[in-house]
């Protein structure tokens, strides 16, 4: 504390030290204004599944896979693809002895890009360029060795459609 009289035609100097305690200021290696020992470390991102807002130092971010929520469920099974024109997506014959399988209900010539997924998001196939024919059919032929199993067949087109198949 320092005070003085008011006149300000003139100036004063003189140095002094200010007593504080032990360890302040604190160690701030990333200079952001937050004391080391009190920073807490979390992804930053808010679209990332492991968000952190109390986080005060950057960390590792994880990120869902294309076409799942952050618990590994599809983002959306789609039976109706515009609302005006109700559509039920079809697919034969499910459960399957190989990986073909006819769709049906999709719209008439309309190209898709079909990937099969494990259920936990990994590509269990090469993914395929397909085309709809004029009522809407389209034949998915990975043409390759599937374990059996359930997967998710990710059709990508006009809208994404993620439906549940099975090779037997």
């Amino acid at each position: 504390l320092f005070s003085g009289g008011g006149n300000f035609g003139a100036s004063w100097e003189t140095v002094f030290c200010v007593s504080t305690a032990p360890g302040f200021p604190c160690a701030d290696a990333n200079a952001n204004g937050i004391c080391d020992g009190i920073e807490t470390a979390g992804c930053m991102l808010p679209d990332a599944c492991n968000y952190s807002p109390e986080a005060t130092l950057a960390d590792a971010c994880t990120f869902a896979a294309p076409g799942f929520d952050c618990a590994g469920n599809p983002v959306a099974e789609v039976q109706q693809l515009r609302p005006a024109v109700p559509r039920t997506v079809r697919v034969h014959p499910n459960p399957a002895a190989v990986p073909k399988w006819e769709v049906s209900g999709l719209p008439p010539r309309s190209a898709w890009r079909a990937t099969l997924r494990s259920l936990d998001g990994a590509t269990a196939a090469r993914p395929l360029d397909l085309m709809t024919d004029a009522v809407g059919r389209t034949v998915v032929d990975l043409e390759s060795s599937i374990a059996a199993g359930v997967y998710l067949l990710e059709l990508n087109g006009s809208v994404r459609l993620v439906l549940r198949v099975a090779v037997q």
